[in-house]
């Protein structure tokens, strides 16, 4: 599934990129991911390999400290109460006044219930460069 989320979302970027005004200046190449879609796997990869810290890293550092104390977050589900992510996939990445809104579907696993089939949403802002998450809900 993230395959064909890749898939269409490249004509997606290419066309938002398209019509972006250019920018003389490069922007600053730094050992962190990209762009948003980038941001939210590696935010699901931290997750599913366990690393509470990496997933905190693709977000703001407020972000990282509200979602590292906020007890009904998914993050908090994730590395406190046992909630696992089977499956996700990008639904839509839009553009909202300086930053971006991603909606993803995701499979979220308990042991013993049934799978649960929820809705997220990422809102991110560039920072030095880089996309960082600013809230996840």
């Amino acid at each position: 599934m993230r395959s064909l989320a890749w898939l269409l979302l490249i004509p997606l970027l290419s066309a938002c990129c398209a019509a972006a005004p250019t920018d003389d200046a490069p922007k600053p190449m730094t050992d962190q991911v990209v762009g948003p879609a980038q941001v939210i796997a590696a935010y699901f990869e931290a997750v599913q390999a366990g690393d509470r810290d990496a997933s905190l890293a693709m977000g703001t550092s407020e972000w990282a400290a509200r979602e590292a104390e906020w007890r009904q977050g998914f993050t908090y589900a994730f590395f406190n109460e046992g909630v696992g992510v089977q499956s996700w996939e990008l639904v839509s990445i839009n553009r909202e006044g300086d930053g971006v809104s991603a909606r993803v579907r995701a499979v979220l696993t308990r042991e013993g219930e049934e799978p649960d089939h929820e809705g997220m949403l990422f809102a991110m802002t560039e920072v030095d460069g880089s996309w960082k998450i600013t809230s996840l809900g």
